[in-house]
């Protein structure tokens, strides 16, 4: 994904889990920045949306982080949407 940000044309939402010990942040972090830089989109509320005390797979964590996931993602895509 660093290597073709400049190719990334659609709309881009990053869930960052925020106790994710599989995936570094900064590599989401890098990316986000790397596309407003190379294309000038952004990532969905300017960088990746974090989590925090949520652990790598937001989908079968808590539902309190799960709920919280998905209902930026809907929003994300009600937002889109409308554009």
């Amino acid at each position: 994904m660093l290597s073709n940000t400049k190719t990334i044309t659609t709309p881009v939402l990053v869930l960052q889990a925020g106790a994710d010990t599989a995936v570094t942040p900064e590599a989401q972090d890098t990316f986000c920045l790397n596309l407003k830089k190379e294309t000038g989109n952004s990532c969905a509320s300017g960088g990746p949306i974090k989590f925090d005390g949520a652990k790598h797979e937001l989908f079968i964590e808590s539902d309190h982080y799960r709920n919280l996931a998905i209902s930026t993602i809907l929003d994300f895509f009600s937002t889109e949407r409308v554009k």
